[in-house]
Order: structure tokens, then C-alpha cells, then sequence
């Protein structure tokens, strides 16, 4: 027993010895491992504090006309503090803390904040501009380095205020040497803070902006025409979805323009903090665009529910717009999301109407689809969700380009879906009475056989009324086709328009008879008087239209082909007084009713205007029966009246006609032309256009090609008559030396 104890006793201590070397063993594993952390760490720190010291890269500039995008160059340090000065900037403390943009991404804070940047250049010695396309920054410094060691500041400031004057931020860089050269860049935003960066030669810039330039020029162009197009419908109709989608295009048209920078050139040049405030512009295209939807796709008949939905976002947008006053941050984000809902709100409304066959609804999709894919793209790039960067706003503009041309279409689909569906009321109603009709004609067969007699002898006499009314209708078409053939024989005597190609002159004519033939006419001959070459080009407006009018052109032309043809006369006040003579004798008039019977007096001649146009002297002389001159001098317009007396007529005993002399010189141009133009009635209140308008209108048009004018004149006239008839026999020429 005493063995055993002992043998126990010596195991216990056996393991007691064993279990203290391991204790041992574990501890000095335990200092060592401690020692080789400690070790790590500090090469950790030592490569962590170098690394970004030596990840600024640095740009060389070789002096070429390219444009670099220096984002893969530049290193940025967020200033948390929105404190930090350039002295501090520049020590070794903060120089440690530079990152480079290895992403490529120019989104550098979502929520805004301030970020410095440095970039090191180095290169050909010269002159090189920077470029920073975000204008709507809330404060922007510039550092340039200068030769006594210390730096330039450049501020943002006003658009007057400027160095270079662009719609993107351009700062000068000179590179003195052939040394780097450190430049630093301080930025400030309360929202996305985006700092796309680009450096070139002046050249460079220049090449860049005009094809930008004209991308946005044919832009904004196109939504300015869609505005006035779109409003002068509103006009016209007073149909209420017209004046929503010019308030839309308005707002989106506004908020591209700050985006891009020409507000700040255009609109408010001197006060740039307003470009922070476009957001409100984000809110007017919500309200606007859920009033326009709603009553371009007649929700209130195809989607009602959708449509109380719709609005209940008004009230969102107006909370969103008053916190933007206090935290644009939070504004901006909640103004995206209900962005987001409105625009998949307005598909679903555009889905669930089109399902209901309304044709319509197909190319507001496809407007609503442009424009709500490009600008989640633009969305997303902004917050930093997708990694695209978006060079100014290209992908909203092509959006919204495609969707203002999508929805130009639907509006004019929708004036034929309308005409569609009453052209299908109409075969309904014409079913209703056939079927009427038909319910009719049997109820007449059980009549007693008295009524049936009554009916036969209805019969009879209907047949007699169809047998008159078809000699009525050949009578008719006899006389039609004799009209038209005089047409034939009218537009015969009319002069060839190339006498006046062979001149080398621009003109249009714009001839539109009330009737088939008219009593307006123009004429023109080719003269020659001591050897120079010279023009006589005249238009009439004879007493009445249709067939009257057209027998008294007959006898005006006649008499002015013998008179300058014939006889030689070229002076146009004696052209006028030896028409109104032949007109007189013509009618069969040898004296003229004394004063106070006007019963007695003969109304029949013409007005008319003549011109002699010399071209070597570049002289005018012109003449005028009761009809003006328009003449342009240098894009300045005359008007030179014709005399009171008409050609014809017994109205007045004594008639004198008037010379007026002119000089016209390359570029010039002249309009003539009879009454019926501005006497046409039409507009809102049926009123004639009057002579005022007319002069308006050719002030309007007068620098465009004469084929345009002619469209726009014609276009404007038959806006003006709408569904009205013509008043009157329409003639105007025009002509540009």
C-alpha cells in the first residue's frame, strides 16, 4: 500500500513538471507571435503611408490638339471638416491622404460634401485649358501655381466674371517649364458632386465645343419649335392637354439648359447661385407631366383609379419642393424616388389605356419609354449605382428628343383615332336609320291597299323628281366642264414664269382662284428701250370672280399685250392711264353720270400694280391702280401706295396715275399683289387679315428663300380661313433681285 502511494505521488509530480514546461513553452510562443504582429503591422503602415504618396500619377502634355480626360490622373482627399485651407493642404500630413480615382468614376459623393484635388502636369512649355463640365457646383477654387513658390486663386464666380466664356468651367494652365507642375482644385455641393475633368489645347476646345454646341443648338431648337407649335394649337383649340405639354416642355427644356450651362450664359448671368435651385424645375416636369397624361389618355374614362392615384403625388411634390428650401440632400433623394414612381405610374396608366384599344396610348409608351430609360441611366450614374459617366446631359436630351417627336406623333394620331370614331358613330347612326327604314318599309306593306295607291302615285312622282334632278346634274357637268375649260384657256394666256428665270430672278406666285377660273391675273413682258433690257411685270384684280371676273383678265391682258407689245409703251403711269382707256371703250362707256346718281355709275375694271424694272441702271419705276408696292431695301420695308383711281369705272371723271422711282441693289426684293389676301376672313372672331398682318407676315419672312415664302404665305392663309370659304380671288407675287 505504501509502494502504490508512493508511485502515485511520483506521477502526480511527473505531470505537474510536464504541465509547467508547457506552460512555459506556450508563453514564449505567445511573446514571439505578439513580436512577428507588431513586425506586420508596421510594414502594413509603412507600405499603407507610401502607397498613395506614390499612386499620384503624373499627366505629361506633349502641346498636341487632343483633349485628355486627366480622371485616371487626378488624386482627390475628402475635406470632412469643408475647413481645410491650401497651406494645409500642401503639408506632408494631408499629401499622405490624396487617393487616386482608380474607378475612373467623376461621381465623388453622393451626398455632396467638399473634395480637394491635385493633379500634377508636366510637359512642352505653353498655354493649356482645363475643363470642368458640372456648372451647377456651389463653390469652386482654382489653384495655379506661380514662380515665386506661391499660388493663384480662381474663383468661380459670375459668368461675366469669367476668364473664358463657356457654357463648361475653363480655367488657363500654363507650364512655364519642362518641369511637373502642381495644381489644386477645392470643390463644394450640397448635392451629387460630379467633377468630370478635361485638359487640351485652346484648339482642342474649341473643335469640342462646336460640335457640342451644335448638338445642343438643334436641341433646344427643336423644343422651342415644339413649344410654339404645341401652344399656337392650345391657341387655336383651346384644348387643355395642348397647354399641360407646353408647361412640360417648358420645365424639362429649362432644366437641360441648366444642366448644360446656358442658363447661366443666357438666363441669369450674373446670378449663378440660381442653378442650385433647378431642382424645383424636377418637381414643375411632375406636376406637369401627371396633368398632361391624365388628360391626353381620358383617364377619367379608361383608367379612374389610376388617375386618383396620380394625384395624390401633387401633394408629394409640393413637400419635397418646400423641404429643397431647408435640405437640398434630402429634397434631391426624395424628389428621385417620386420621379421613379410617377414615371412607372404614367406607364401603368399608358399600359392599362392602350389594353382598352385607344390607338394613342401606343406612341405615348413608346414617348414615356425614351424618356424614362435615359434618364434612370442618368439617375443611376448620378447616385453612383451604375458605372457610366455621362458627359454633360446627352442621354436626358436624346430621351427627351425622342419623346417630344413620339408624342407629336400621338397627338396627331389622336386627332385621327377621333375622326376614326366619329366616322364609326356615323356608320352607327346610318345602321340605326337603315334598320329605322327597313321597320318603316314593312309597316307601310300592311297598309290598307288606298295607302298603297298613295304610295304608288309618291313613287311616280319620285321618279319624275330623280329624272329632273339627273337632267339638273348633266346640265350642271356640261356647264363644269365648259368652266374648266376655260380654266384651260385662262391659265393659257398667263405669261411663262421662265421670262422671269431667264432675268436670273428669284420669285414665287402664289394664284388661287375663289372659283375654277378668276378674276385676279399677272403679267409680264421682256422690253427693250435704247438698248437696254428691261421688264414690265403687273398684277390686276378685276371687278368680281369666277366667269365675269375671268372675261374682264381676258381684256386686261389683250390691252397690255397691245399697248407694250404692239405699241411700245414701257412709262407705267401712261401704260395705266391708256389701260383705263381701253377698258372704258371696251365697255361701251362714253360718258360719265353727273354728280349724285350713283345708280347710273359702272363699278366694272381692275386695280393693278406695274412696275418697269431697268437692270442696268438698277432702277424701278412703279405705278399703281388702288394696289400697293412692298419693297425690301436692305431687309428695310416701303410700302408705296398706288393712286386712288381705278382702271375702268365711272366713278371718277379726271384720273391721273403717279410715278414712283426706286433703286434696288442685289438682295432686294419687291411684293405685289391683288386684295384677296388680306381681305379673307377667318381667325377666332372671323375677321378679314387685314393689311397690317399681311405687312407682319412678309417682315417675318422676307429673309427666307421665295419657295418658303410661298409655303408660309400659303400655310398662313389657309390657318387664317380654317374651315371657312375663300372671300375672294387670291394673287401675290414676289420677287428678289
Amino acid at each position: 500500500m505504501f509502494e502504490y502511494t508512493n508511485l502515485v505521488s511520483t506521477c502526480l509530480e511527473m505531470s505537474v513538471w510536464r504541465l509547467k514546461g508547457l506552460i512555459k513553452i506556450k508563453v514564449l510562443i505567445m511573446k514571439r507571435f505578439k513580436v512577428l504582429c507588431i513586425a506586420l503591422w508596421v510594414v502594413v503602415l509603412i507600405i499603407t503611408e507610401s502607397v498613395p504618396a506614390l499612386a499620384q500619377k503624373t499627366l505629361y502634355l506633349d502641346g498636341s490638339d487632343r483633349i485628355i480626360d486627366v480622371t485616371p490622373y487626378v488624386g482627390f482627399f475628402t475635406d470632412t471638416t469643408h475647413q481645410i485651407t491650401l497651406q494645409k493642404i500642401r503639408t506632408p500630413e494631408i499629401q499622405k491622404r490624396f487617393k487616386l480615382n482608380k474607378q475612373n468614376n467623376v461621381n465623388y459623393g453622393s451626398n455632396g460634401g467638399t473634395v480637394w484635388f491635385k493633379l500634377v502636369l508636366q510637359g512642352n512649355p505653353g498655354q493649356y485649358v482645363l475643363e470642368l463640365t458640372n456648372t451647377s457646383l456651389q463653390d469652386l477654387k482654382f489653384y495655379t501655381p506661380i514662380p515665386n513658390g506661391h499660388y493663384h486663386e480662381a474663383k468661380r464666380g459670375t459668368y461675366d466674371e469669367r476668364a473664358i466664356k463657356a457654357t463648361s468651367l475653363l480655367f488657363k494652365v500654363s507650364l512655364l517649364d519642362n518641369e511637373p507642375h502642381t495644381f489644386y482644385m477645392r470643390c463644394h455641393s450640397q448635392k451629387v458632386l460630379m467633377a468630370p475633368l478635361y485638359i487640351g489645347t485652346a484648339v482642342a476646345f474649341i473643335e469640342k465645343n462646336h460640335t457640342k454646341d451644335l448638338m445642343h443648338g438643334m436641341y433646344f431648337g427643336l423644343m422651342i419649335i415644339m413649344i410654339l407649335y404645341n401652344l399656337f394649337i392650345y391657341v387655336s383649340t383651346r384644348e387643355v392637354a395642348y397647354l399641360y405639354y407646353v408647361c412640360y416642355v417648358v420645365s424639362l427644356t429649362l432644366l437641360t439648359a441648366t444642366m448644360a450651362g446656358h442658363s447661366q450664359e443666357f438666363l441669369w448671368p450674373n446670378h449663378p447661385t440660381l442653378d442650385e435651385y433647378n431642382f424645383l424645375l424636377l418637381v414643375l416636369i411632375g406636376y406637369f407631366s401627371i396633368l398632361f397624361a391624365n388628360r391626353f389618355l381620358h383617364t377619367k374614362r379608361y383608367a379612374p383609379r389610376l388617375r386618383t392615384a396620380s394625384y395624390w403625388l401633387h401633394p408629394c411634390f409640393t413637400v419635397v419642393a418646400v423641404i429643397s428650401f431647408f435640405d437640398l440632400n434630402i429634397a434631391l433623394k426624395l424628389g428621385q424616388v417620386f420621379i421613379l414612381i410617377t414615371s412607372l405610374l404614367l406607364i401603368a396608366m399608358g399600359v392599362k389605356v392602350a389594353l382598352k384599344k385607344y390607338a394613342p396610348a401606343r406612341l405615348y409608351l413608346l414617348g414615356w419609354g425614351s424618356i424614362f430609360v435615359t434618364s434612370s441611366v442618368a439617375s443611376l450614374s448620378y447616385a453612383n449605382l451604375l458605372p457610366i459617366n455621362i458627359d454633360n446631359i446627352f442621354f436626358i436630351e436624346m430621351g427627351a428628343t425622342g419623346e417630344v417627336l413620339l408624342f407629336s406623333l400621338a397627338l396627331a394620331n389622336r386627332l385621327n383615332f377621333y375622326r376614326k370614331e366619329q366616322e364609326r358613330t356615323q356608320q352607327e347612326n346610318e345602321r340605326l336609320v337603315k334598320e329605322q327604314n327597313e321597320h318603316l318599309e314593312k309597316e307601310v306593306e300592311r297598309r290598307t291597299s288606298e295607302i298603297e295607291h298613295q304610295k304608288e302615285e309618291i313613287i311616280a312622282q319620285a321618279q319624275v323628281l330623280e329624272e329632273s334632278i339627273q337632267h339638273l346634274h348633266l346640265a350642271h357637268n356640261n356647264i363644269k366642264s365648259s368652266i374648266q375649260y376655260a380654266k384651260r384657256i385662262q391659265l393659257a394666256l398667263l405669261p411663262p414664269q421662265t421670262v422671269l428665270t431667264k432675268q436670273g430672278l428669284n420669285f414665287f406666285i402664289l394664284y388661287k382662284p375663289r372659283d375654277i377660273v378668276s378674276g385676279d391675273f399677272y403679267w409680264f413682258a421682256e422690253v427693250e428701250k435704247a438698248g437696254r433690257k428691261q421688264l414690265i411685270i403687273a398684277v390686276a384684280d378685276c371687278t368680281g370672280h369666277g366667269v365675269p371676273g375671268a372675261f374682264m383678265t381676258i381684256m386686261g391682258n389683250d390691252l397690255l399685250n397691245q399697248l407694250v407689245k404692239e405699241r411700245g409703251m414701257t412709262d407705267p403711269a401712261k401704260i395705266l392711264s391708256a389701260l383705263d382707256h381701253g377698258v372704258m371703250n371696251a365697255l361701251g362707256i362714253t360718258s360719265y353720270p353727273t354728280k349724285g346718281h350713283k345708280k347710273n355709275q359702272i363699278q366694272d375694271g381692275m386695280d393693278m400694280a406695274l412696275c418697269l424694272i431697268d437692270f442696268e441702271t438698277e432702277k424701278i419705276t412703279f405705278a399703281g391702280a388702288k394696289r400697293p408696292l412692298y419693297f425690301f431695301h436692305k431687309h428695310q420695308m416701303q410700302v408705296i401706295k398706288g393712286s386712288k383711281y381705278p382702271i375702268g369705272s365711272t366713278q371718277y371723271a379726271q384720273k391721273s396715275f403717279e410715278k414712283h422711282f426706286l433703286t434696288f441693289t442685289k438682295g432686294d426684293a419687291l411684293y405685289m399683289l391683288s386684295d384677296g389676301y388680306v381681305d379673307q376672313f377667318g381667325g377666332e372672331n372671323n375677321t378679314k387679315f387685314m393689311v397690317k398682318k399681311f405687312k407682319n407676315l412678309l417682315k417675318e419672312i422676307e429673309h427666307l428663300t421665295m419657295p418658303a415664302q410661298k409655303e408660309f404665305l400659303e400655310r398662313s392663309l389657309e390657318d387664317w380661313k380654317g374651315f371657312g370659304k375663300q372671300t375672294d380671288d387670291v394673287l401675290v407675287l414676289g420677287l428678289r433681285f
